[in-house]
């Protein structure tokens, strides 16, 4: 009888003036509690009665319970949860935390405590990551990032995943995001390279193949070429196969029946000028179109036989039809301000 009133009282000890129990753990006061109890369940009736302290007993349960039901709240801390709504669990978790008196907090595990702090500051630390993220992917004047065929997806993962990641944000979190405008520009830019990155690679597999016409391989050049040449700057730096591109231009037979015409210098000639027009963006448009007018008017002075050695004649002929759309554009500006002008002037008068 001794022995179980000591052991009762045992349970407690005293730490400046506040009470906690012995046991450093939920399992190990369970474990004690419940070898109490079967030494009681050993008694008589009437010598039950006579055990002391069994408030102690009945406090140290009740305490047991109130914990495992804490710990049990942190089911609800998935790991597949929003930072938002962890942010929010972690809230309720924390109220009924800080409802438990100084022993029954002793009796929650560590972990549960880290895990609880880790989910209230699920947000912040995503801000963080965003950020750090976001600033890996944007730059000032180029994109800080060297894509290839192995890493491109990954990239457009990533991307596409940080867009989503801001989307569940809330307000007050998505305003501390820096960046997110360029990076949803990266993300059209992505998509515009991609379809490019997929012409040249297209381009490529067609010259290797045996047997393609030279008139289908020159049409899928121009076209690939002039599609390459009305993306940005920012968009041509992600297009990762353009320099092999670039550099395997169609290979066009020429017959010449054994004879070499006179100008097949100046051929050869014009034809390195007009490799030269293959980046329109090293020029002014002026410029460019004064470089096209040369080309042309060098190209008709040559002999038919000539004509062949010019492989690449069909740059020329892009860059032409370039010239005549930027011009129509912008005389259709022209004569929209023209009209602009008149209908003020019809008001003032």
């Amino acid at each position: 009888m001794r022995r179980l009133n000591q052991a009762i009282i045992n349970l407690l000890s005293y730490e400046h003036s506040l009470v906690k129990y012995v046991a450093s753990d939920i399992d190990s006061l369970q474990e004690a509690v419940k070898t109490i109890e079967a030494d009681i369940e050993k008694l008589s009736q009437s010598y039950r009665a006579a055990v002391q302290n069994q408030a102690i007993l009945t406090e140290a349960k009740s305490d047991i319970k109130k914990v495992e039901q804490l710990i049990k709240s942190f089911d609800k801390l998935a790991t597949n949860l929003t930072p938002n709504k962890q942010v929010t669990t972690a809230k309720s978790i924390r109220t009924a935390y800080e409802k438990l008196t100084y022993k029954q907090l002793k009796l929650v595990p560590d972990v549960y405590v880290q895990r609880l702090t880790t989910a209230e500051r699920a947000e912040e630390s995503q801000i963080i990551n965003l950020n750090n993220v976001i600033d890996s992917y944007i730059g000032d004047d180029v994109y800080p990032f060297d894509p290839s065929a192995s890493s491109w997806q990954s990239h457009v993962n990533n991307v596409n995943q940080i867009i989503k990641e801001y989307k569940s944000l809330t307000k007050a979190s998505a305003a501390q995001i820096i960046g997110y405008d360029n990076l949803v520009t990266l993300q059209k830019d992505l998509k515009a390279a991609e379809k490019v990155i997929k012409d040249m690679d297209a381009y490529q597999k067609l010259s290797a193949t045996t047997g393609v016409t030279e008139s289908k391989l020159n049409s899928s050049y121009t076209s690939t070429l002039k599609a390459y040449n009305k993306l940005t700057n920012l968009q041509q730096s992600l297009v990762y196969n353009a320099d092999e591109f670039l550099l395997n231009t169609p290979k066009i037979s020429v017959d010449g029946n054994g004879k070499v015409p006179t100008d097949k210098a100046a051929a050869e000639a014009l034809k390195a000028d007009i490799a030269k027009l293959a980046d329109v963006t090293k020029y002014s448009f002026n410029q460019l179109e004064t470089a096209v007018n040369t080309a042309s008017e060098s190209y008709k002075k040559l002999s038919s036989a000539a004509r062949k050695y010019v492989t690449n004649y069909y740059l020329l002929t892009a860059a032409n039809k370039d010239i005549t759309g930027v011009k129509s554009f912008y005389k259709k500006i022209q004569t929209a301000r023209e009209e602009t002008d008149a209908a003020k002037k019809a008001k003032k008068n």
